[in-house]
């Protein structure tokens, strides 16, 4: 690993898969050709933070005319299962995720010597442990209209396999944590520290009891928390 020549600190290469589990409206705004739209006039990337900036679904699933403005997510698929449905929503959005990053990047990302990815994930990703099955769709705990769609072991797996055939390390991050602000218990989300562990986590108890040991084997998420430092003084 090289050291920058100022700080003499690891030089850690990584790209943010941002748009993948955890949407943002900007990501997704005109498809090419479509003109702006009354009365939420918008024509480049900038735009006031109450204006929203998503005009499209991610997937090409649905067309842009079921697609009202969205600022969120949690809006966009709230409205989406609302006029079209939840199993087609849900598919819609698989269709983003399947497609969105695939083998082919992570391997893009190997050539140029990005070792490291940033995989920011909502509450929904982890609503349950282990991970579901199936896909689902979850109301908001704050504001029920808005909608989420929980990620299924399967895709999860996927995911995790294909950075790792390239040598490529993840580091999951909970921007969207939710339940705050709206009353609603915030003891029945822990805090939990989550990893990705290719053979064994020498962090936790947890991942080494059950880490797979084999090459074959898939890669393991961890959801025990990490103990609490003591604070000195």
């Amino acid at each position: 690993m090289r050291l920058s020549r100022q700080a003499q600190q690891p030089i850690v290469s990584g790209a943010a898969l941002n748009g993948l589990l955890a949407l943002e409206d900007w990501f997704f705004s005109w498809p090419e050709g479509l003109p702006p739209v009354v009365p939420f006039p918008f024509d480049e990337v900038a735009s006031p933070p109450d204006l929203p900036g998503g005009r499209r679904f991610p997937s090409d699933k649905l067309p842009t005319e079921l697609i009202d403005p969205w600022l969120s997510e949690g809006t966009l698929l709230g409205q989406s299962a609302a006029r079209n449905g939840a199993n087609v929503t849900i598919d819609a959005l698989n269709s983003h995720r399947e497609g969105y990053i695939t083998d082919y990047d992570f391997a893009q990302m190997a050539s140029v010597g990005i070792q490291h990815v940033r995989l920011p994930v909502g509450w929904w990703v982890f609503a349950s442990a282990p991970l579901p099955a199936e896909s689902a769709l979850l109301p908001d705990p704050c504001y029920p209209e808005q909608k989420f769609v929980t990620v299924s072991s399967g895709m999860m797996t996927t995911l995790l396999r294909a950075g790792q055939r390239h040598g490529i390390k993840f580091l999951v991050t909970l921007p969207f944590s939710g339940l705050s602000g709206c009353g609603v218990d915030r003891r029945r989300l822990k805090e939990v520290h989550f990893f990705v562990c290719r053979w064994t986590c020498t962090r936790c108890p947890a991942a080494r009891a059950t880490a797979p040991t084999t090459a074959s084997s898939p890669p393991t998420l961890c959801s025990s928390p990490m103990p609490r430092r003591r604070r000195s003084g």
